[in-house]
């Protein structure tokens, strides 16, 4: 069934950005600012993953309007596997800054269809500021042990 693959999918890669800025909170983040991030990260961030998500399990037809949505979007079959999988791609080689261009660039789809993933994009885009150049530009192999 497509719309269960598609579905597994996207829920696939939300998890994978969510481990992947919970370590970069937590681990990476070595800055005075830390506390407030991990505070904002658990209190607005984290729920819009769980709001996301669950929304995407809402969606029982392919004549769904967030499925036409994502199908407009280029977020389904082929086109969806391809683009989750050079994400993980990304994620199993650990350059960072690749990481992350990929999550944004389907986060800035997909927030177009479910609003609710704007804050995280947001705040991962700060986030990458916060942590700064010589990190982004690096390779990081702890990332690639994530599990994901």
């Amino acid at each position: 069934m497509p719309l269960n693959e598609d579905r597994r999918q996207l829920l696939r890669f939300l998890g994978g950005v969510r481990r992947l800025l919970t370590f970069l909170v937590t681990e990476r983040l070595a800055d005075p600012s830390q506390e407030q991030y991990i505070t904002l990260f658990e209190a607005e961030v984290m729920p819009r993953f769980d709001s996301v998500a669950h929304e995407l399990q809402t969606i029982d037809s392919e004549e769904d309007r967030r499925w036409i949505g994502l199908r407009v979007l280029g977020l389904l079959g082929e086109s969806l596997r391809f683009k989750v999988g050079e994400f993980f791609s990304w994620l199993s080689i650990g350059k960072v800054r690749n990481i992350l261009k990929s999550a944004n660039s389907i986060l800035g789809s997909l927030s177009k269809v479910f609003a609710g993933l704007d804050p995280i994009k947001e705040f991962k885009d700060h986030l990458e500021l916060r942590i700064g150049d010589d990190y982004m530009n690096s390779t990081d192999g702890e990332i690639t042990r994530l599990g994901l």
